[in-house]
């Protein structure tokens, strides 16, 4: 995929045809920035290796990851409140 210049696209290129293509479906603008972090918490709240997904979005170390994108979903909180029920404690 190319620009108009016959060069790769550049980040703000892209950032265009994105919201172009949320107001054609009529749905709410959102960024790159945006579809990256919906992948990267849905990756992990289906048990993505952080890790893995680290390198993937080239932080230089995982706590990175941790801090920015791991939030509990509600799916996770009811398995942690499940699991401490059958903990014998």
């Amino acid at each position: 995929m190319y620009n108009n210049y016959g060069r790769l696209p550049s980040i703000h290129d892209m950032e265009r045809v994105l919201i172009r293509l949320c107001e054609r479906a009529g749905v709410r603008k959102i960024g790159l920035h945006s579809l990256r972090h919906y992948f990267a918490s849905r990756y992990l709240a289906k048990g993505g290796d952080i890790v893995a997904l680290s390198k993937h979005l080239g932080h230089s170390n995982p706590s990175t990851t941790m801090r920015i994108y791991v939030h509990q979903t509600a799916e996770q909180e009811r398995l942690l409140r499940d699991v401490l029920n059958r903990m014998d404690i």
